[in-house]
């Protein structure tokens, strides 16, 4: 049973021998047991005169008058055990025992059931810094495990005797504590348990494919599990150098434009380890240039197709019109007659349009040449600046 404890409780009694003290009243100034206290309440007491002296443990009896019974004794003038007393009057305080109080540290934290063990793989002897008097359920202990656990594992406590350690009711397995665990035990009333979890079997723990489809909910994760777990729910990150198209004209948060700004080597440290400086040095030192995309379109890499041979990875590239021919014609000059004058060889004469001529004759007519030419001409422009297809602008973003 839990000791009741309280402030300012200090009769006195005329009782005499060993037997149950009756309670002559509070001292002026204090309060009587039974106004701080029930009957049957556990009560820690401390008898004195000017020459004898106990401490113990005793029960209030409520009634006239109120009594207190002297049930355990822990320490007293008289070796321990219960003083004889005689006549006269003797002073009944509410004393707290030192071995029956929490321990606090100078920090006033409570030390609960603190001590330390010995032993091997199977047996802890452990010694608490105040032993029981016995084993009670709900008493709890904690210590350093001693050495590996090698199999089912009994602890005595002050020399009471080995209890059983046990697990959800069951023995423990070797490697379930290891050298330097905290062991963190509760008594049953029948064993102790382990308040802490112990090392689980491979076997024991949850398999990735439970983990990453969150059923198996009876079994423990480990780190790896859990790892494996998370990674299933959340999408794979987006890593330092992806490059998008954005639909505003502000780039969202981890993002930048592609603009051929100078950055920082340090604050975008993950985006530098990507493209260092192949779009621009910086300074040389503390910065690094962007790729600037604004206005271009995109292109994969060649890299040996052949469509565009010999370019650089990363490189510019400016717009250009495929070579090619056109083929046309220019306008007939129309119908149109030649004059030409040509002498004879005897009278007469022939003319471009009229002939006279006397006797047989003959005569020959050429005219001269226009030599080897060609005809130049112009076809009509059409188009704009450059060559297009049909598009949309959006901010052109990398990721840092």
């Amino acid at each position: 049973m839990v000791l009741k404890i309280a402030d300012r409780v200090f009769e006195t009694s005329n009782t005499q021998g060993t037997v149950t003290l009756n309670l002559s009243g509070p001292v002026q100034g204090f309060r009587s047991f039974a106004a701080a206290f029930a009957t049957s309440d556990k009560i820690p007491y401390v008898i004195s005169d000017d020459v004898d002296w106990e401490i113990g443990v005793g029960t209030l009896t409520e009634g006239s008058p109120d009594q207190l019974s002297r049930d355990t004794v822990y320490s007293s003038s008289n070796a321990g055990s219960l003083v004889n007393w005689g006549s006269g009057t003797r002073n009944v305080r509410v004393g707290p025992i030192a071995d029956l109080i929490y321990h606090r540290t100078e920090n006033k934290n409570v030390i609960i059931g603190k001590g330390t063990a010995t032993g091997d793989g199977t047996t802890h002897n452990v010694t608490m810094d105040i032993n029981p008097l016995a084993y009670e359920t709900g008493m709890e202990l904690t210590y350093l495990c001693p050495t590996d656990v090698t199999g089912a594992l009994n602890v005595n406590v002050g020399g009471l005797g080995n209890k059983a350690v046990k697990r959800n009711g069951a023995d423990l397995q070797a490697g379930d504590f290891l050298e330097d665990d905290v062991c963190k035990l509760f008594y049953t009333g029948v064993h102790f348990e382990s308040l802490l979890l112990t090392r689980f079997s491979d076997s024991e723990f949850a398999s990735q494919p439970e983990a990453e489809a969150g059923v198996a909910t009876d079994k423990p994760m480990n780190a790896l599990r859990t790892k494996q777990a998370i990674e299933a729910l959340v999408p794979e990150p987006i890593v330092a150098g992806a490059m998008a198209m954005w639909p505003t004209d502000t780039a969202p948060t981890g993002w930048l434009e592609r603009d051929g700004s100078a950055i920082s080597r340090t604050t975008y440290a993950d985006l530098f380890a990507v493209i260092g400086e192949d779009y621009g040095v910086g300074d040389g030192s503390t910065t690094f240039n962007l790729p600037d995309d604004r206005g271009l379109f995109e292109r994969g890499w060649d890299n040996g197709r052949g469509y565009d041979s010999g370019r650089t990875f990363g490189s510019y590239q400016a717009d250009a019109v495929k070579s090619h021919t056109h083929t046309g014609s220019t306008d007939s000059g129309g119908s149109h007659t030649h004059t030409q004058n040509v002498s004879t060889g005897g009278g007469g004469s022939v003319g471009a349009s009229t002939t006279s001529l006397t006797g047989s004759q003959s005569s020959y007519l050429s005219t001269g040449s226009g030599g080897t030419h060609s005809h130049s001409f112009t076809t009509a422009a059409t188009g704009g600046t450059e060559n297009l297809v049909k598009n949309r602008a959006y901010l052109p973003i990398i990721k840092y």
